[in-house]
């Protein structure tokens, strides 16, 4: 079989040269033009090329991807967290994974997810990117952080307590509620992670969240210390909000949280 390479025009080989040579991952179209002594069209042509060849992932407009070596069968894959990690480290802004993905990397679901949910500082909204799909929450940097530290270095995952907390505060987008309190419930024995998911609900999460959780615990009678920390956050409350959002107002109320107990399956399911 012959190689690619006799495919390549004499600026895609310049191009795939400069970038074995000097080390180099991701560029702008200006860098490539300086490098190349291209004009601008040029540097527009090459690209769109080396795109439709699946030898370069468009970043975002005028920035990209390069391939450090030219890849096995002349088309170039890339995990979705080295995407990110360029895409990001190129922006300056932070992010980290969230949804069905980060469930699933905890061992809460089986279901594979088929778009990545991500949490970041600077973009909202759905992408495609390198052929893989992505959806952007852009978010406050104090909403970021508590990371899974077992994660692989390239990949931004929140800890097991983290991606809990994020299934209540963000129910409505996951669709995590009563799931959640069931992910609760079964390590109500375990001090460490109910200390540990009260420290994200106070430090990443909101009032509303702290309290339902808090409730939660109250209920399974467990984690004294870490209720005793998420009282402190959402002291005083003043209204009722239900446990479980969309399922009525109706059921016994705890003052001290200002909740509605308004499902109780997920005690004993």
């Amino acid at each position: 079989m012959k190689s690619q390479s006799i495919k390549f025009g004499p600026s895609i080989s310049r191009l795939l040269a400069w970038v074995q040579m000097r080390g180099i991952e991701r560029a702008t179209n200006e860098e490539i033009r300086a490098a190349l002594r291209l004009t601008t069209d040029q540097v527009r042509q090459l690209m769109t090329r080396l795109n439709r060849k699946g030898l370069a992932i468009l970043l975002q407009r005028g920035l990209w991807l390069l391939p450090p070596k030219l890849p096995p069968g002349g088309r170039w894959s890339v995990p979705p967290d080295v995407i990110l990690r360029h895409l990001f480290d190129a922006k300056g802004g932070d992010y980290q994974e969230t949804g069905l993905g980060a469930l699933q990397y905890q061992g809460l679901t089986d279901q594979v997810a088929n778009v990545m949910t991500v949490y970041n500082t600077l973009f909202t909204g759905r992408r495609t990117i390198g052929g893989l799909p992505f959806q952007f929450i852009e978010v406050a940097p104090e909403r970021l952080g508590a990371l899974d530290k077992k994660a692989l270095p390239q990949r931004r995952v929140g800890s097991l307590p983290r991606v809990i907390m994020d299934a209540v505060y963000d129910a409505a987008r996951f669709g995590t509620l009563p799931a959640a309190y069931r992910w609760i419930r079964e390590r109500k024995d375990e001090p460490r992670f109910l200390d540990n998911l009260a420290a994200c609900a106070v430090a990443h999460g909101d009032a509303g969240t702290c309290r339902r959780i808090g409730a939660v615990m109250e209920l399974l009678d467990a984690g004294a210390v870490a209720r005793r920390k998420l009282q402190r956050a959402v002291s005083p409350v003043r209204t009722f909000i239900p446990l479980v959002p969309g399922r009525g107002t109706k059921g016994s109320t705890l003052r001290n949280w200002g909740i509605i107990v308004n499902d109780r399956r997920w005690l004993d399911e």
